[in-house]
């Protein structure tokens, strides 16, 4: 038997490659979502380059959730066209405007190429909602949506303006600033400190710290799994474990193997696929002056007690922060 010739090789990749297509694309579409009630919902939140998709991965470990991949990237879903990155909504507010699409993606009536592209499951009895843009809408949707299981991610603001800006990404900053209510209830006495800000790292934790003021400062600690992303990674069976636990999930055994996996978006240059330090990388990345900046920034703006030129966080700082109510009426 003669090998094939090269248009015959050629003919044959192409084939193979149009296979995987197919497999891939029936996947993504081919499923059946059981369940629409929201208590079969759990929603991860927390600023891009957070970790989000490692988590993701880690409580979908056996492809059994039906994936809503950043579901409020308005410029890809029309029910939410026009929805701000980062919507900031009063607990109380009825919000016509926005109830009724938010609700359709909690109870999986949305389907289009870009949330589904990570979808594994066939049959699906509940759903993951990943999103980098909910943070400051987390006690809209905890005072709305109760059934629905929430997580929240949070990263050193460091690494995630680190990892933003070689990415070449944009801040938000403008959106967030523009929103009226988020302005009033949040940054009035901050604007000052937010106009101030000068470069991309700083426009980046001056963008992570609004995401995160918000649920530190209104969310209740029953409300919200929270999830500090160093933790994670210095004791990743432990914390895994009581984040599935939060969720209704019994650990087992792939619990090591989930944790353990660089996650699909790892870029082949990062310190998880390279094995190297997870946590110090943006010491390394940001000059000294940036550091000095961006650490008395995340002070200015009323997270310094969480996070500061240490690589860790003081978590219990955070969840203190997190039990201690905010005085907004309806927040609680």
């Amino acid at each position: 038997m003669t090998g094939l010739g090269n248009g015959q090789a050629t003919a044959a990749a192409r084939l193979r490659s149009a296979l995987v297509t197919v497999r891939r694309e029936a996947k993504r579409w081919g499923y059946v979502d059981r369940d629409p009630s929201l208590a079969a919902t759990t929603l991860l939140a927390g600023s891009g380059r957070s970790g989000t998709t490692w988590v993701e991965e880690v409580i979908d470990r056996h492809h059994d959730h039906r994936v809503l991949f950043e579901p409020l990237r308005a410029s890809e879903e029309p029910s939410i066209a026009g929805m701000p990155h980062g919507l900031y909504l009063r607990p109380d507010d009825p919000a016509p405007r926005w109830r009724r699409p938010v609700e359709d993606i909690l109870r999986g009536r949305v389907r289009n190429r870009w949330t589904d592209h990570q979808n594994h499951v066939v049959v699906a009895r509940r759903r993951l909602v990943k999103e980098i843009r909910a943070n400051p809408l987390l006690p809209w949707l905890a005072g709305q949506f109760p059934d629905v299981g929430l997580v929240w991610l949070v990263r050193h603001p460091l690494a995630v303006a680190a990892s933003a800006r070689s990415l070449g990404w944009d801040t938000h900053l403008d959106e967030l600033v523009r929103q009226p209510d988020l302005v009033a209830d949040h940054l009035e006495p901050l604007l000052p400190v937010i106009e101030a800000v000068d470069g991309p790292i700083e426009r980046f934790v001056a963008q992570w710290c609004v995401e995160n003021l918000v649920p530190f400062r209104m969310l209740a600690p029953e409300q919200v799994h929270l999830v500090f992303y160093e933790e994670l990674v210095d004791r990743p069976v432990e914390v895994a474990a009581d984040l599935l636990r939060a969720i209704g999930q019994v650990p087992d055994d792939a619990v090591r193997a989930a944790v353990e996996r660089p996650s699909k978006l790892a870029r082949a240059e990062s310190a998880v696929v390279q094995g190297g330090d997870l946590l110090s990388g943006w010491q390394r990345s940001l000059r000294p002056a940036e550091i000095t900046a961006a650490v008395d920034l995340v002070a200015a703006m009323g997270l310094g007690a969480v996070y500061g030129a240490d690589l860790r966080p003081d978590a219990d700082a955070g969840r203190a922060l997190l039990a201690t109510p905010w005085p907004i009426a309806g927040s609680r």
